[in-house]
Protein backbone atom coordinates (compact mmCIF):
# COMPACT_ATOMS: atom_id res chain seq x y z
CA UNK A 1 0.00 0.00 0.00
CA UNK A 2 1.55 3.41 -1.58
CA UNK A 3 -0.14 6.22 0.04
CA UNK A 4 -0.60 9.21 -2.23
CA UNK A 5 -1.86 12.80 -1.96
CA UNK A 6 -4.59 15.21 -3.34
CA UNK A 7 -3.64 18.87 -2.27
CA UNK A 8 -6.25 21.53 -1.85
CA UNK A 9 -6.39 24.84 -0.78
CA UNK A 10 -10.14 26.18 0.10
CA UNK A 11 -9.97 29.98 0.44
CA UNK A 12 -11.29 30.86 4.08
CA UNK A 13 -13.60 33.95 2.70
CA UNK A 14 -14.98 32.89 -0.75
CA UNK A 15 -14.97 29.41 -0.12
CA UNK A 16 -12.91 29.36 -3.53
CA UNK A 17 -11.64 25.51 -3.89
CA UNK A 18 -8.38 24.94 -5.70
CA UNK A 19 -6.25 21.37 -6.56
CA UNK A 20 -2.68 21.68 -6.67
CA UNK A 21 -1.77 20.40 -10.59
CA UNK A 22 1.67 18.57 -10.92
CA UNK A 23 3.37 17.83 -13.86
CA UNK A 24 2.54 14.31 -13.66
CA UNK A 25 -1.09 14.97 -12.69
CA UNK A 26 -2.84 15.40 -9.38
CA UNK A 27 -1.51 13.10 -6.85
CA UNK A 28 1.56 14.13 -5.02
CA UNK A 29 4.32 12.16 -6.20
CA UNK A 30 3.66 9.20 -7.92
CA UNK A 31 1.10 8.52 -10.66
CA UNK A 32 -1.64 5.65 -10.17
CA UNK A 33 -0.30 2.22 -11.67
CA UNK A 34 -1.81 1.25 -15.35
CA UNK A 35 -4.97 -0.57 -14.83
CA UNK A 36 -5.77 1.07 -11.64
CA UNK A 37 -9.83 0.29 -9.98
CA UNK A 38 -11.56 2.72 -7.88
CA UNK A 39 -12.95 0.93 -4.69
CA UNK A 40 -17.27 1.58 -3.71
CA UNK A 41 -16.33 0.30 0.00
CA UNK A 42 -13.81 1.64 1.81
CA UNK A 43 -11.56 -1.29 3.95
CA UNK A 44 -11.59 -1.05 7.90
CA UNK A 45 -10.78 1.46 10.22
CA UNK A 46 -7.45 -0.13 11.30
CA UNK A 47 -6.45 0.06 6.89
CA UNK A 48 -7.36 4.12 7.26
CA UNK A 49 -5.29 4.82 10.25
CA UNK A 50 -2.62 2.51 8.11
CA UNK A 51 -3.09 4.89 5.23
CA UNK A 52 -2.84 7.95 7.32
CA UNK A 53 0.74 7.34 9.04
CA UNK A 54 1.48 6.33 4.99
CA UNK A 55 0.52 9.68 3.78
CA UNK A 56 2.50 11.71 6.52
CA UNK A 57 5.82 11.32 4.70
CA UNK A 58 4.05 11.95 1.44
CA UNK A 59 2.59 15.19 3.31
CA UNK A 60 6.63 15.91 4.90
CA UNK A 61 7.96 15.60 1.24
CA UNK A 62 5.39 18.47 -0.60
CA UNK A 63 5.95 20.50 2.41
CA UNK A 64 9.95 20.39 1.13
CA UNK A 65 9.61 20.45 -1.97
CA UNK A 66 7.10 23.82 -1.73
CA UNK A 67 9.32 25.08 0.83
CA UNK A 68 6.32 25.63 3.42
CA UNK A 69 6.30 25.38 7.21
CA UNK A 70 4.87 22.01 9.12
CA UNK A 71 1.25 23.50 9.95
CA UNK A 72 0.98 24.50 6.12
CA UNK A 73 -0.17 21.21 5.07
CA UNK A 74 -2.45 18.86 6.63
CA UNK A 75 -4.32 15.83 6.07
CA UNK A 76 -8.16 15.18 6.65
CA UNK A 77 -8.29 11.99 8.16
CA UNK A 78 -11.74 11.44 7.22
CA UNK A 79 -11.37 12.18 3.36
CA UNK A 80 -10.16 8.87 1.93
CA UNK A 81 -10.26 7.69 -1.83
CA UNK A 82 -9.52 3.72 -2.28
CA UNK A 83 -8.27 2.50 -5.42
CA UNK A 84 -6.71 -0.93 -6.22
CA UNK A 85 -4.30 -2.43 -8.77
CA UNK A 86 -3.33 -6.02 -8.96
CA UNK A 87 -4.87 -6.56 -5.04
CA UNK A 88 -3.18 -3.93 -3.57
CA UNK A 89 -4.90 -1.23 -1.95
CA UNK A 90 -3.83 2.53 -2.54
CA UNK A 91 -5.08 4.99 -0.41
CA UNK A 92 -5.45 8.50 -1.56
CA UNK A 93 -5.98 11.30 0.65
CA UNK A 94 -6.61 14.76 1.22
CA UNK A 95 -3.87 17.24 1.93
CA UNK A 96 -5.36 20.66 2.73
CA UNK A 97 -3.22 24.09 3.02
CA UNK A 98 -4.13 25.78 5.29
CA UNK A 99 -2.21 28.82 4.31
CA UNK A 100 -4.80 31.96 3.97
CA UNK A 101 -3.33 31.78 0.02
CA UNK A 102 -2.33 29.19 -2.07
CA UNK A 103 1.14 29.06 -2.64
CA UNK A 104 0.93 29.69 -5.77
CA UNK A 105 4.46 30.98 -6.30
CA UNK A 106 6.32 28.01 -4.55
CA UNK A 107 3.78 25.92 -6.90
CA UNK A 108 5.57 27.37 -10.23
CA UNK A 109 8.68 26.52 -8.77
CA UNK A 110 8.02 23.04 -9.36
CA UNK A 111 6.18 23.54 -12.69
CA UNK A 112 2.80 23.09 -10.98
CA UNK A 113 -0.10 25.22 -10.93
CA UNK A 114 -3.89 25.42 -8.73
CA UNK A 115 -6.67 24.73 -10.86
CA UNK A 116 -10.46 24.61 -10.51
CA UNK A 117 -11.98 21.44 -10.74
CA UNK A 118 -13.26 22.70 -14.11
CA UNK A 119 -9.46 22.52 -15.38
CA UNK A 120 -9.68 18.94 -14.02
CA UNK A 121 -11.02 17.60 -17.93
CA UNK A 122 -7.50 16.95 -19.46
CA UNK A 123 -6.87 14.36 -16.67
CA UNK A 124 -6.59 10.42 -16.84
CA UNK A 125 -10.57 9.71 -16.56
CA UNK A 126 -9.11 7.78 -12.46
CA UNK A 127 -7.93 11.06 -11.34
CA UNK A 128 -10.85 12.66 -12.44
CA UNK A 129 -13.00 10.17 -10.33
CA UNK A 130 -10.56 11.25 -7.47
CA UNK A 131 -11.01 14.85 -7.87
CA UNK A 132 -15.01 14.30 -8.12
CA UNK A 133 -15.30 12.43 -4.84
CA UNK A 134 -13.10 14.68 -2.95
CA UNK A 135 -14.96 17.83 -4.06
CA UNK A 136 -18.24 16.02 -3.07
CA UNK A 137 -16.55 15.73 0.06
CA UNK A 138 -15.02 19.09 0.31
CA UNK A 139 -18.46 20.74 -0.61
CA UNK A 140 -20.57 18.73 1.87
Amino acid sequence: MSARLVLLHKQSTSSRVRFLRLETGMLCFEPLPAGTLLLAEAPQQAQLDAAIAQAEPVRQDALQRLALKPGDIEIDPECCVWASCEDQLIPVLLGVFTTIDPPITQAEQLNARFIAMTEARALPAIEQLILRQIYEYVIG
